[in-house]
């Protein structure tokens, strides 16, 4: 049987997420979240898609389960989705700050496109014809500066975060998800 260790880098990785998660908990803007950041950073940060889409995941459904589940969660939850393997496929070897602004604009553009999209397929709020989803699209825009802003808040907070954490302590940069530990028995 193998054992498996979490190592440093992996618990302040993890430290970082669960710091940023708590700011769903504070009275923000409407869709000033850290989540989308979080997923970025996690598929960034995680040797394992798998274990990066449940640790975004995790941190989704408890946060949900205290502030309140709504009709637009599958929308929600595909576009974190996308966003994790975005950061693991377009971040994961590379986080120069252009690199990071092009994931935060292309998430910022999944989640306006997918949630509207969900607000109109899902609620009676507009017509189910072209152009209540366009009505839908333009309803939207307000709320997209706060997307904006906090997904390049929070990535800042995170990516930059590590970066910080990584000179200080060499130990934090070697990468991977596990150590294997001696196997006994």
């Amino acid at each position: 049987m193998m054992k498996y260790s979490i190592t440093p880098r992996v618990a302040t990785i993890l430290a970082l997420i669960v710091c940023a998660t708590s700011s769903r908990f504070l009275d923000l803007p409407p869709n000033f979240t850290a989540v989308g950041a979080i997923a970025l950073f996690a598929g960034a940060c995680f040797a394992s898609t798998g274990i990066a889409l449940l640790v975004v995941f995790a941190t989704m459904l408890f946060s949900d389960a205290v502030i309140g589940f709504h009709s637009t969660i599958p929308y929600v939850y595909a576009c974190y989705a996308l966003t994790v393997l975005l950061g693991h496929n377009f971040l994961r070897q590379d986080t120069r700050p252009l690199r990071l602004v092009g994931g935060g604009a292309a998430h910022c553009a999944l989640f306006f496109i997918i949630t509207n999209l969900g607000v109109w397929a899902s609620q009676a709020l507009y017509p189910k014809t072209l152009a209540g989803l366009i009505t839908c699209y333009v309803a939207g825009l307000p709320f997209l500066g706060n997307t904006i802003g906090s997904t390049a808040l929070f990535m800042t907070l995170l990516f930059g975060s590590l970066a910080l954490l990584e000179k200080g302590f060499p130990a934090l940069s070697r990468s991977g998800l596990y150590t294997r530990a001696t196997a006994r028995g």
